[in-house]
């Protein structure tokens, strides 16, 4: 984000940037919002809409590959996913 600023252990944002966690959630369940959660989001949405399509996820255990099935499903598509071996 512009104006963002991070010294490898904090970030610093701009206050329009920042959000409130939903209730019951942790510090460390709402750090995996961030980075993994908006790529596994982008990952899904990048070609358009999913609904009614098949979206094969590689890496499904994973953070990003975990959050990519929950938007893909979450959006009304049919999910293939892999792990790894």
């Amino acid at each position: 984000a512009q104006g963002a600023w991070h010294s490898g252990k904090y970030v610093c944002l701009p206050a329009q940037y920042v959000k409130p966690l939903p209730a019951n959630t942790s510090f460390i369940e709402g750090a995996c919002f961030g980075i993994p959660a908006m790529t596994g989001y982008h990952a899904v949405h990048v070609a358009g809409s999913v609904k009614g399509k098949t979206v094969y996820v590689p890496g499904a255990t994973g953070r990003v590959g975990a959050y990519a099935v929950q938007f893909a499903k979450w959006r009304g598509a049919r999910v293939i996913a892999s792990t790894g071996g």
